[in-house]
């Protein structure tokens, strides 16, 4: 009989049907949330800001779970993934709007009320279906009179493209501007309200989540009416700021100028280094009844810098553990795939060098830390070098120089796997696949920059009485590799105000174009085409008074 294998999941946290909990410490902010919620009048709308991975779905759901025991709120949770391919996204939204009322009958008890309310949403529904009525569970087919409607049949006879392109535009707006109308004079009993959670807009293409958001603010900024959107904002505004400067010129603008006009209380998820080690911990107990679990905790603290303090990859980490030990058929210990598979994320660099030279594996595991900074010190004396010994002089300097990888190597487990010739070669080649496939772009791919003085004044940093500097980095490979990327995660330092930024334009190279007043460490994600695992980057950002431009 097969075995089952038991993975962990990346779904978001529930309370209702998740046994794990609060895992990353969300509770205080969906408590502080959820009372703003049921505390502020409508029209209102809470971002729920992030990267991917970083639990906005999660917190979204612990929020929901509060407020549902609310008798005078009604919740509706939106999928915007789900209708991705939709013309007019408002149209699935209000058809979820009109599922939650059917399943919370007696939300709305004056029925003159609850009829005005369908009609003005059913008139906006209908208007942009065209051609068919909508059906939705507990209202039947939604019909409306819509004056609109004469304009629409013009339309779709017009024989010129561009008078029906113009004509559908006028419609468009005409039928969201009748429909804000027609709710903007609905009042709800009480302090009733109804809340909508959108969740999974990253997985939306840019275009999409601005039309949504555009129509919400058209139509649905309304008394009574409160938005909570998870929203990763480096894409969005990037996208904008792309959008406005090809379209328009407006080289200028800045796309959170754009999103806080939508978007009344900004909630940025705080990062996860404090939190992640604890998280970590808690999903590594997946392994408490093998032998050398307590080795393995020694990667709780390694995991978070490992995976970027993505709680997603932390778990996408611990599964691939799962995987490659049942393939091994565990006969190998645990924490031997812990350590390659932490330095092949986090040390790919360090980690192929130093198996081209094996033999430095036992040399490291018998020294301390001590002997090996007296080692790299007296060897960064000697003269005439070969080749071969820069390269390991290299590799124990970069050693010597992280002190994560030296607490990962130098653990109990570390030892052992720096020892123990076969266990080390088994774990590497039961996941040498895809890093060989990482290998193969990491050496053809590559994080370059150029910089020179800017005398230009910048808002961002009038309280800087500093010298200011332009720099650009780019990825340069072969132009088949670059065909291949699907997006670069580019991550700065912590003090810009927006450090994430996302570029998906490979006619540039996928270019970052940024201010600095003093030299950093520039990180970027490389995302290819069918590659699960992104190419990690890094490089240090030297600041010149002039030089080429890229």
């Amino acid at each position: 009989m097969m075995k089952k294998l038991k993975l962990l999941t990346d779904e978001a946290l529930s309370f209702e049907k998740d046994s794990r909990q609060d895992e990353l410490g969300f509770d205080r902010y969906s408590e502080a949330l959820a009372g703003a919620v049921m505390g502020t009048e409508g029209p209102f709308t809470i971002g729920i800001l992030g990267e991917w991975g970083t639990g906005k779905t999660s917190l979204m759901k612990m929020i929901r779970e509060k407020i549902d025991q609310e008798e005078n709120i009604l919740t509706v949770w939106f999928n915007a993934w789900r209708f991705a391919q939709e013309e007019h996204p408002i149209v699935p939204l209000v058809a979820t709007i009109f599922q939650a009322l059917g399943e919370k009958e007696d939300f709305i008890e004056n029925k003159e009320d609850k009829n005005r309310l369908t009609k003005a949403l059913g008139s906006l529904v209908y208007g942009l279906s065209i051609k068919s009525s909508l059906k939705v569970p507990g209202f039947g087919g939604i019909q409306a009179e819509l004056k609109p409607r004469d304009v629409i049949e013009r339309m779709e006879t017009a024989d010129n493209p561009k008078a029906k392109a113009a004509i559908s535009h006028a419609t468009e707006r005409s039928i969201y501007y009748g429909a804000f109308e027609s709710l903007s004079d609905i009042r709800l009993d009480g302090d009733k309200k109804i809340v909508v959670l959108i969740d999974d807009m990253d997985r939306c293409l840019p275009d999409h989540v601005v039309k949504l958001l555009e129509t919400i603010k058209l139509v649905l900024s309304q008394p009574h009416f409160l938005f909570i959107l998870g929203i990763s904002r480096t894409v969005i505004e990037g996208y904008l700021e792309h959008r406005y400067r090809q379209e328009y010129g407006l080289t200028e603008f800045r796309g959170s100028q754009y999103l806080d006009k939508i978007i009344q209380l900004p909630f940025f998820l705080p990062p996860h280094s404090e939190r992640i080690k604890e998280f970590a911990k808690k999903l590594l107990k997946y392994f408490e009844e093998e032998k050398d679990y307590e080795n393995i905790q020694v990667i709780a603290d390694i995991i978070g810098p490992a995976c970027y303090y993505n709680p997603r990859e932390v778990v996408r980490f611990i599964n691939k553990l799962i995987i490659s030990s049942e393939i091994n058929q565990r006969k190998t210990p645990i924490g031997y795939f812990a350590i390659t598979l932490s330095l092949q994320q986090l040390w790919k660099k360090f980690f192929w060098d130093l198996l081209r030279f094996p033999e430095l594996c036992p040399q490291i595991a018998q020294w301390k830390e001590a002997e090996l900074s007296e080692y790299v010190r007296s060897f960064s004396e000697r003269e005439n070098l070969s080749s071969e010994e820069k390269a390991k002089g290299e590799i124990l300097q970069t050693l010597n120089q992280d002190n994560n990888l030296k607490k990962l190597l130098f653990s109990r487990q570390g030892q052992s796997w720096l020892e123990n010739t076969e266990a080390r070669q088994t774990t590497i080649h039961h996941l040498s696949t895809q890093a060989e496939q990482f290998q193969r772009y990491e050496e053809r791919i590559s994080l370059i920059h150029s910089s020179w003085r800017y005398l230009k004044a910048d808002e961002r940093f009038k309280d800087k009485e500093r010298k200011m500097y332009a720099f650009h980095a780019v990825i340069d490979a072969p132009r088949e590799i670059l065909n291949q990327i699907n997006s670069v995660t580019y991550y700065l330092h912590p003090s810009y105000p927006n450090p994430v930024r996302i570029v998906t334009d490979m006619s540039t190279r996928f270019k970052l174009k940024e201010l600095a007043w003093a030299s950093s460490t520039l990180k970027a994600e490389v995302r290819l085409r069918n590659q699960e695992e992104p190419v990690r980057l890094s490089r240090h950002i030297t600041l010149n008074e002039t030089g080429p431009r890229i």
